[in-house]
């Protein structure tokens, strides 16, 4: 299961003005773009070709109508700008803004996201990718302005703990094993987001729709702006959870077991604070314009909740 629901705009749809510059920047006139699925942003998402032959790929947003999610481009920006040379992410090529808009250019990576379910040797590269940024020396800059995952993530890990506060009286029937154990699954999700901390580079929204795999197998990690400084583990768990709720039958548990043999109380207790999150963002009212967001959330929480069961 993909992320989907923006509601994307199109390239026809950026002001003139900013398709112009964004041509400058690239230093030929846009002359094809294709507009890409997934995600949740109602932005545009748009691989482009320009005069020259030139390629990139696009995403634009109007400040007016959303601010909160112009600074996510910006913030891309800045690690994308400033991370090392030869790791598995995308080059930036510039920022630009005008008329209110916010444009992300970067480089159009020569791949597709993983075709689901997902099959081991794209989960293999797919966690080869994570570990290679993981281990990636962090400049001295972004390491200063990245957050900390535990710092940033203690809200959304106390999900269990709103929901002991504020109880949901559907999770008996969404999922009884939990509502059963909410007081003993609140603890391990705190648990788990002190196990967030550590000084590798995180993505920080591992899924399907921000990989792409190359033709050789190889994956790209896309899509940067939440971006934290933590233990590999979150994106490890992140990726699994996803390859999971996709019904793969890669046996999620036995590559955590390789990945990071000993850590066991670990990679559960970050699955719990993972399932903390969900199952209490599920329940929340819509997000104007991102219509299918609760629903891909509810799935993500069942998902992460049975696999808990399993591990508990």
């Amino acid at each position: 299961m993909r992320g989907e629901g923006g509601g994307r705009a199109q390239w026809s749809d950026l002001p003139g003005g900013l398709r112009v510059a964004v041509a400058g920047e690239l230093g030929s006139p846009v002359v094809r773009a294709v507009t890409q699925v997934g995600g949740f942003s109602p932005g545009s998402a748009d691989r482009v070709v320009t005069a020259s032959g030139r390629r990139a790929f696009v995403k634009a947003l109007d400040g007016e109508r959303h601010p909160g999610s112009v600074d996510l481009h910006r913030r891309e920006a800045r690690v994308l700008g400033a991370l090392p040379a030869g790791l598995p992410v995308p080059a930036l090529l510039g920022l630009v803004e005008r008329d209110g808009w916010v444009a992300l250019v970067i480089e159009d990576v020569d791949g597709e996201c993983p075709a689901l379910p997902w099959r081991l040797p794209a989960v293999e590269s797919a966690l080869d990718a994570l570990a290679a940024v993981a281990r990636a020396e962090i400049p001295a800059a972004l390491r200063e302005a990245l957050p900390r995952a535990e710092v940033d993530l203690e809200h959304d890990d106390a999900g269990f703990e709103r929901l002991l506060a504020d109880p949901w009286p559907d999770l008996s029937r969404v999922d009884p094993w939990a509502a059963q154990r909410l007081e003993e699954l609140a603890v391990l999700a705190r648990r788990g987001n002190r196990a967030l901390a550590g000084e590798s580079l995180a993505h920080g929204d591992v899924r399907a729709d921000n990989l792409l795999q190359r033709d050789d197998g190889s994956v790209v990690v896309v899509d940067w702006p939440h971006a934290v400084i933590g233990s590999p583990v979150f994106d490890a768990v992140a990726l699994l959870l996803n390859v999971r709720l996709s019904g793969s039958d890669v046996d999620a548990d036995a590559l955590l077991a390789e990945r990071f043999p000993g850590r066991e109380g670990e990679v559960t207790a970050v699955l719990a604070a993972d399932a903390a999150y969900f199952t209490d963002a599920a329940r929340l009212p819509p997000v104007p314009g991102l219509p299918v967001l609760r629903a891909f959330q509810a799935a993500q929480a069942r998902a992460a909740l049975a696999w808990l069961r399993e591990r508990c």
